[in-house]
């Protein structure tokens, strides 16, 4: 996918991408396949997928965790003391730029995923929908969890330049388009002084934040921007530390070449 439309793209390295174990899907995949975990019957559309018996086998403990309440099964972490529901099934999963959990309430029919994209505060969002969903269903209804998450995964900040600050340039010089055939495009505007980045198809405006010479932070993504290949005052290549998996091994920066 690239600015919203299908390309074709060969990536060399794309396991780099994924935990352990990963898959690529949709939101309806995910919602089909919670569908499919809440019926708890093995049947999909009145189709049989898995046997009951293999089903449960996947939410069976393995090995004890955290605590005595706490297990391990086939893929599912299981929780045996999670009142009132007595039993939930939950995962969670982490690359740098995207996290991701679904949990499930077998007993109430119950289930919920969620799927952000956005580093550090990303975590933070996920998990504070995830503990109010858990409070909601326990009759928690005035909490708000997220002033503890944001605090507990604030991003963390990029050491000072060494050697010491140099000015940047104009911010006109970095300003327009920069496209990187894997993650597509960055626009880069100015406002009220200050640099802001759009990804791709994105509407919400990221701040850059100086850093060094012509170097800016996104701290919400834990990003650094690299401008260089000045040209009669203009950054022709934008480079962000973003894995950039067209090679192997997979290199820790990706480059963006201006097209506006």
């Amino acid at each position: 996918m690239g600015n919203g439309s299908i390309i074709p793209c060969h990536v060399s390295n794309l396991d780099g991408i994924g935990p352990a174990g990963s898959m690529g899907c949709s939101v309806n995949n995910m919602v089909n396949w919670l569908k499919f975990q809440i019926a708890d019957t093995g049947i999909y559309n009145g189709i049989r997928i898995v046997s009951k018996k293999n089903l449960d086998e996947t939410r069976r403990g393995q090995i004890m965790t955290h605590s005595s309440d706490e297990l391990y099964c086939l893929g599912w972490e299981r929780a045996i003391n999670s009142n009132p529901y007595k039993v939930r099934i939950y995962h969670g999963g982490d690359t740098t730029y995207s996290k991701t959990f679904v949990e499930v309430f077998p007993s109430k029919k119950l289930g919920i995923v969620i799927m952000v994209n956005a580093g550090q505060y990303g975590q933070a969002y996920r998990d504070s929908i995830g503990k109010k969903f858990n409070d909601l269903l326990n009759g928690k209804y005035n909490t708000n969890p997220w002033p503890l998450f944001k605090e507990l995964n604030k991003p963390k900040n990029i050491p000072d330049p060494n050697p010491s600050i140099i000015k940047p340039k104009a911010l006109i010089t970095y300003t327009g388009t920069y496209y990187n055939p894997f993650y597509g495009n960055i626009k880069i505007i100015t406002k009220k002084n200050s640099l802001y980045g759009y990804y791709g198809k994105n509407k919400q405006p990221y701040k850059l934040s100086y850093w060094n010479n012509d170097t800016f932070n996104d701290q919400v993504h834990s990003n650094q921007f690299g401008f260089t290949n000045i040209y009669k005052c203009k950054s022709q290549q934008l480079t962000i530390y973003l894995q950039n998996y067209s090679t192997v091994p997979a290199g820790t920066t990706s480059e963006f070449k201006r097209i506006k």
